[in-house]
């Protein structure tokens, strides 16, 4: 083998015995003059890398290939390597395809690629980054909300909106703190977008602090609002949204720290949903944290008669499996059904009094049971 540079070794065959050669070094990796990217994401079927200045697309349709040329030729599909060299030089903090652009954000820029000429495919001899704004990024990811690119502007304590505008042919910044500046003063560190039940994009304040921004912008319309969590020394430390188990509606997750005997603990939670008009109110859950116990037992329940009548006594309420035990005497059975004259849930009730057995108790009627139909 041969040292031809500092920590490059080649071997003898390649090198020759004139002792002079033609090499390329790995963009990717350790060795001198490689960079290790951090940064991703898909645009124009291709994967796109980012570290530093340097922009690497791979080859259209093969996320695995960054091949230059085909046997010397360099074909539209063939990879796409790109050295910014516009703004102020930073190094890429972000990248965000939104519509006909992929847009990169530096610390001191964002940066359009787009094709040169868009009659012609897009490729490594048809592409070209400009200059859109010089705000500045913070090493977050952004968020995309409609054709809108919301990120943290460098410093953290604003957030700002990035829109195409058709008059001015380029992407346009708009300050969405404008109206409340102080609500992030203390710095951005977490941020996610909630599409469904209602268009708010969550982020975490460096202090702990959940803060909202209600964000329409078909209609123009943004507020925020902060949300304290309950417990000592309450902090949020990250948010993310997530599909719900139903997939219509998106959830809310957080780790939250808090102080419990003395002791710093993180939990994992979740938002619940609003009730809405129909909802079951005995769902709503009012506390800032909390753990649902399901009590559930897997076993019909027929009610006897009289159990249509406030006020019956010894009514006999029987189980489809063992279920009740000595100690229910006293408690309640209680089923939730929806009123459709009155379009009202009302709660059938009976207090247990009697233990017969683990499939059998009596009770009296506090509320009517609708029926005595057997209850699943």
């Amino acid at each position: 083998c041969t040292v031809i540079g500092p920590g490059i070794v080649a071997p003898a065959e390649i090198v020759g015995s004139s002792g002079a050669c033609r090499y390329r070094i790995g963009a990717w990796g350790t060795a001198t003059g490689a960079v290790l990217p951090h940064k991703n994401a898909f645009f124009r079927d291709r994967l796109w890398w980012a570290a530093g200045q340097h922009i690497w697309g791979s080859v259209a349709g093969d996320y695995a290939s960054h091949a230059p040329d085909e046997q010397g030729e360099v074909l539209a599909d063939n990879a796409i390597d790109l050295l910014l060299s516009v703004g102020s030089v930073d190094n890429v903090r972000w990248l965000r395809p939104s519509g006909t652009a992929l847009i990169i954000g530096t610390a001191g820029s964002e940066v359009a690629i787009t094709e040169v000429t868009s009659t012609q495919a897009f490729g490594p001899e048809n592409v070209k980054f400009e200059l859109q704004s010089a705000e500045g990024s913070r090493e977050l990811s952004p968020v995309l909300v409609e054709d809108s690119i919301l990120f943290v502007r460098i410093g953290g304590r604003r957030i700002t909106e990035l829109r195409f505008d058709l008059n001015s042919d380029s992407w346009v910044p708009r300050d969405l703190n404008v109206l409340y500046p102080e609500v992030t003063r203390r710095g951005v560190v977490d941020m996610a977008y909630q599409r469904e039940p209602d268009d708010i994009v969550w982020s975490v304040r460096a202090d702990g602090t959940l803060l909202g921004l209600t964000f329409d912008r078909e209609q123009d319309v943004y507020g925020w609002h902060q949300h304290p969590m309950g417990g000592t020394d309450a902090a949020v430390e990250c948010v993310q949204v997530i599909s719900g188990p139903d997939g219509d509606v998106e959830d809310v997750w957080l780790v939250v720290a808090r102080t419990i005997d003395g002791v710093t603990k993180r939990h994992i939670e979740y938002f619940t949903q609003g009730v809405e008009e129909g909802d079951d109110i005995e769902g709503a859950v009012y506390l800032d944290a909390s753990l649902e116990f399901d009590g559930a037992v897997a076993a019909t329940l027929t009610p006897g008669a009289g159990a249509t009548t406030a006020g019956t006594e010894d009514v006999v309420f029987t189980a489809g499996a063992s279920t009740f035990v000595s100690g229910d005497v006293g408690r309640e059975i209680r089923v939730r059904y929806y009123d459709e004259d009155d379009q009202l849930w009302r709660t059938s009730r009976a207090e247990i009094t009697e233990y017969t057995s683990g499939t059998a108790v009596k009770a009296t009627i506090l509320s009517a049971f609708t029926s005595t139909s057997v209850v699943s």
